[in-house]
């Protein structure tokens, strides 16, 4: 988006999804071929390429839907959903390159860092009908979008999925 930022307006928003439906609320631990990142692979290469090091250091998969819940309440701070942004951006570095499990705790301490209202922020969270809401969605998305995350429309298009290098989101835009 930087490339390009002189010439598109850019809204990111993140949807919920669910990778694994079903998983308890601490998750499940990692089965043996998922212990080790393969540091030759297309997500850890495209990962490095925009300075996010995927380490492996977290030894369970998680259930996200707390996750999903706090990025819910997030984009609602804000219409630009830079909150949103910013907040998704602090729980991937923390699962995916520091390996903390992204438990209530540890969205706590990152809505804290924030400087989230923690009020507000626990009374969302601690609503069932918000987390609920946020499980839904991401049923819905999840039937919606059945190639993988992350998942990229633009402009209301359904473009691609996945780990994508910057030079194919500049072509994408150019053909817009």
């Amino acid at each position: 988006m930087m490339q390009t930022a002189d010439l598109y307006d850019f809204k990111v928003t993140w949807e919920p999804f669910l990778l694994r439906v079903g998983f308890p609320a601490d998750g499940v631990e990692k089965p043996p071929q998922y212990q080790n990142i393969d540091k030759t692979g297309h997500l850890y290469l495209a990962g490095k390429s925009v300075g996010i090091e995927f380490t492996g250091k977290c030894k369970r998969f998680p259930n996200t839907i707390l996750g999903h819940t706090m990025l819910e309440y997030a984009k609602s701070l804000d219409p630009t959903r830079r909150i949103q942004n910013e907040a998704a951006e602090r729980i991937f570095q923390a699962y995916f390159t520091d390996g903390q499990y992204p438990d209530r705790s540890l969205l706590d301490s990152i809505a804290s860092d924030m400087k989230f209202d923690m009020s507000a922020y626990h009374s969302y969270m601690d609503s069932q009908e918000n987390v609920k809401q946020a499980e839904q969605s991401a049923l819905k998305w999840r039937s919606q979008v059945q190639t993988g995350v992350p998942f990229f429309i633009i402009n209301g298009r359904p473009c691609f999925s996945g780990a994508q290098e910057s030079d194919t989101f500049v072509k994408t835009f150019a053909n817009l």
